[in-house]
């Protein structure tokens, strides 16, 4: 490529960048795959107001993840402000099993069997989480934890949650 092809790229991208793709599938000026093919076209005073707006927007960062449940072990959360340990709420989604078939599977009583499709907890930036078998074993891991981090504090107690709660869905 000679330098005026390099020129005149750059240049149809710097375009493209400030007054927006053409509105076709495949963009006449930059080359790009933009599928714009029977759309409207943004005014400039509709992309200023767009981006003004949105730069004004305090964005929040999304956490998304998983805690896995180990078994025979209870998930308990450590809260960094308050030094407070409590056992995590989650609410539990119900499916029914089914055969190959695609029919209800029920136990000798009639009922539906059911598993848990999923569990959701309240998500908080602050908590450490801690798998223990029981209340003193998780105060001790937690004493452990805090140990190096921040001298002079001890847990004590375990402050207990509501009732898991539970939805049922005949998916």
């Amino acid at each position: 490529m000679n330098s005026g092809k390099r020129i005149s790229a750059s240049w149809n991208s710097l375009l493209c960048f400030f007054l927006g793709h053409t509105l076709t599938t495949v963009c006449t000026r930059c080359g790009k795959y933009v599928n714009l093919q029977g759309k409207r076209k943004v005014t400039m005073e509709e992309r200023i107001n767009n981006w003004w707006n949105n730069r004004n927007k305090k964005h929040e960062p999304e956490f998304k993840g998983s805690l896995k449940l180990k078994p025979g072990l209870t998930k308990y959360s450590l809260n960094m402000k308050t030094n407070e340990l409590k056992t995590v709420s989650y609410t539990e989604d119900y499916e029914a099993i089914r055969d190959n078939k695609g029919e209800i599977k029920y136990d000798k009583d009639g009922f539906p069997l059911m598993r848990v499709k999923s569990r959701k907890a309240k998500f908080d930036p602050m908590l450490v989480y801690i798998d223990a078998m029981n209340d003193e074993t998780a105060i001790r891991k937690a004493n452990n934890y805090l140990f190096g981090i921040k001298p002079g504090v001890k847990i004590t107690q375990v402050t207990r949650e509501e009732v898991n709660a539970m939805e049922f869905s005949m998916n």
